[in-house]
């Protein structure tokens, strides 16, 4: 008879370039030294058509043994560009997370420069999966955040926005 895999509240895959082994290690030294079950978390990295013998995929295989936390996705190249190169590895964790770890109630996605507080993250996925009415297969929280050109049909200040087809303001996350 199969063991059965032990609860797992949250499987977040941590989305890192190849090369951002510092990120990692900062990760690693800080916030995920005190990261704990019913959390699991793991790095998601792109490795497709990286030579095996070339520096870079030595220290990640080296990464793996010590570590453990490494999920090497060969399916995105190694070297994809920084708009493709994050959407693709996403893609990757999620199909990644529903196949090997069907047993987690949340799945998340997070990126290689962001600090975690897992125990607040843990209490408030307690609270949402546990909230009457919620339906926790339709769950997304988040923060979505973009940089760069911003739409001209749109003037945002700080906390305040008017769209041209308003004649009244309103607060916004802008």
């Amino acid at each position: 008879m199969a063991s059965k895999s032990p609860p797992l509240l949250l499987a977040a895959g941590i989305l890192s370039a190849p090369e951002y082994t510092i990120r990692r290690q900062m990760l690693r030294a800080t916030w995920l030294s005190v990261a704990s079950s019913p959390i699991l978390f793991r790095f998601v990295i792109r490795m497709g058509g990286l030579p095996t013998l070339a520096p870079l995929s030595l220290s990640l295989s080296r990464e793996q043994r010590v570590y453990g936390d490494v999920v090497g996705v060969r399916s995105v190249k190694w070297n994809e560009t920084r708009q493709r190169g994050p959407i693709l590895s996403l893609v990757a964790w999620l199909r990644h997370a529903a196949r090997r770890l069907p047993h987690a109630r949340f799945i998340a996605k997070l990126d290689d420069d962001v600090y975690l507080h897992s125990p607040s993250v843990r209490q408030l996925l307690d609270v949402v999966g546990t909230t009457r009415g919620v339906n926790v297969d339709r769950v997304y929280m988040g923060f979505l955040t973009w940089s760069g050109a911003t739409p001209r049909s749109l003037s945002c200040t700080r906390t305040w926005c008017r769209l041209p087809s308003s004649s009244s303001s309103s607060t916004a996350d802008c």
